[in-house]
């Protein structure tokens, strides 16, 4: 009896992982022989095998990979976070030691945590470590100022809010900059755009809410600019006014050119 391409397409997977057996094999050969469809499906048969291999040779290359740098910033990340401490023991140490009851230890203390919060963070995580890092940055901050107005003997009211206010302030730049970079759906020259744009506004604006923290009254002082006349009166104004037109323009072009491509692309 004849043996058929469907009898053959169904031992060829068996014929070519080498699992059937002698007179199955015989036969299998023997149709290859006389019939190229079936040769040609037992070549495809070998490229597809051929290229399952390759892909999960490379799934495993790169999963290796990626745990091999996993580990290493851990490492690296332990090893910062270690000798930050080193200075931390020794001004604690110092502290106890003088009788200053662990007064400009916190200091030093909130002032590595900053330095943590860029280094360390960043490394020992694994997902969002730009917010993480951001937010602990943000509250190292926080304290660090806190531990400033205990140790000069400055009250809360005196000296804490009026800093938390204006560090909060100065904030707003690097958060912006951050959730329009990591939000914003768009191509780079967009994002670009975007926060030169917010970093012109911010420059423009900053000193006017300084002012108002500091001595109770709000102004925009670009609302007294006038680049005709340079004098001690405006030239405050001037500047603050020229950075808000240059981040907008600049921005702006940046947009326009970032739109212009995505359109061509």
């Amino acid at each position: 009896m004849k043996i058929t391409c469907e009898i053959i397409a169904d031992l060829l997977p068996l014929y070519y992982d080498g699992v059937c057996s002698e007179n199955s094999r015989k036969c299998v050969e023997e149709h290859l022989a006389e019939c190229a469809t079936c040769k040609e499906m037992l070549e495809k048969m070998s490229i597809v095998k051929y290229d399952n291999t390759l892909k999960s040779e490379r799934q495993e290359v790169v999963l290796h990979h990626t745990r091999t740098i996993k580990r290493k910033s851990l490492v690296a990340g332990i090893g910062v976070a270690s000798v930050l401490c080193i200075p931390v023991l020794i001004t604690m140490v110092i502290n106890l030691v003088t009788g200053h009851a662990l007064d400009w230890f916190f200091i030093v203390l909130t002032s590595l945590m900053m330095l943590a919060s860029i280094t360390v963070v960043p490394l020992v995580l694994e997902k969002n470590k730009g917010l993480w890092a951001m937010l602990s940055f943000t509250a190292s901050l926080i304290l660090l100022l806190i531990a400033c107005a205990v140790y000069t003997g400055g009250t809360w009211q005196s000296y804490g809010q009026p800093a938390l206010f204006i560090t909060s302030a100065c904030l707003i730049l690097p958060w912006g900059v951050f959730l329009i970079i990591r939000y914003i759906k768009a191509n780079t020259l967009v994002k670009a755009g975007l926060c030169v744009m917010f970093g012109g506004i911010f420059f423009s604006m900053i000193e006017n809410v300084i002012y108002w923290v500091v001595e109770g009254v709000f102004r925009i002082q670009i609302m007294s600019a006038s680049l005709s006349v340079w004098s001690e009166n405006t030239i405050d104004a001037n500047v603050f006014l020229l950075g808000l037109l240059s981040g907008c323009f600049i921005g702006g072009l940046l947009v326009v050119i970032g739109l212009l491509r995505k359109k061509k692309g």
